[in-house]
């Protein structure tokens, strides 16, 4: 009785999300979340490459600079989440995709600089020597050297950045309305409709289902690039 009574719950949650447009909600948010990781982890390996293919890291400016930029994200998503908001609507990109991506990419850039930077500074530099004496160039070095030598670091910073955006909540409150609404907002928005409702009996069936769609992309995600990353450095 009881499993039957949770699976015409969970049906009846289903229905309501497919009539609610749920679906396309997650395949838009995991979209722009896939050019926005592109885009951070591209984005990044451009600083690096200016940064540690010149070993600059043993140099006091080069430690400053990785400071300031860390710093940029020591700031709350409170603090920042106003001005962004402004300049948003003044450009015309509220409520669009484009928005959060770019949002995204410079919130999170600082954190993917700070990840590489530990990745690529364990690479030894007598192997860099050793190319560069074999007549490598820069970019010989950097996408023939170090990136295999770290591609196990830039999968775990893949997955950092897609937990961080997926689980981001003010600024996607902030920025969206309907067409480029995240799942954080979404649920925390179905929840209080839900509770000004005051139905006699909770929806469970809607609501775990929400919750499976939450959860089930950084399961996914994290999995697959898991699998990838393990097979890869045992190649």
């Amino acid at each position: 009785m009881a499993s039957a009574v949770l699976r015409t719950s969970l049906t009846v949650g289903l229905i309501d999300l497919y009539v609610a447009g749920v679906g396309l909600l997650v395949i838009a948010a995991l979209t722009g979340l896939g050019f926005a990781i592109a885009a951070v982890l591209a984005a990044a390996l451009i600083a690096i490459f200016a940064l540690i293919c010149r070993r600059l890291k043993g140099k006091i400016g080069a430690d400053v600079m990785f400071a300031g930029i860390l710093a940029t994200r020591i700031l709350p998503s409170v603090v920042t989440v106003l001005p962004i908001y402004y300049v948003v609507q003044r450009a015309g990109l509220y409520d669009t995709l484009s928005a959060l991506i770019l949002v995204y990419v410079v919130a999170n850039l600082p954190i993917a600089i700070w990840l590489f930077r530990g990745f690529f500074a364990e690479v030894p530099i007598e192997i860099e020597d050793a190319a560069q004496l074999d007549g490598a160039s820069r970019f010989q070095i950097f996408f023939g050297l170090f990136l295999p030598l770290t591609r196990g670091g830039l999968g775990a910073a893949a997955i950092l950045i897609f937990i961080l955006c997926w689980n981001e909540y003010l600024l996607s409150l902030y920025l969206t309305a309907d067409h480029a609404l995240t799942m954080p907002p979404f649920l925390a928005g179905q929840m209080a409709v839900r509770e000004q409702m005051a139905s006699s009996e909770p929806e469970w069936g809607y609501f775990s289902v929400l919750v499976v769609l939450m959860v089930a992309p950084l399961i996914v995600f994290t999995g697959v690039l898991q699998r990838v990353l393990i097979r890869s450095l045992r190649a």
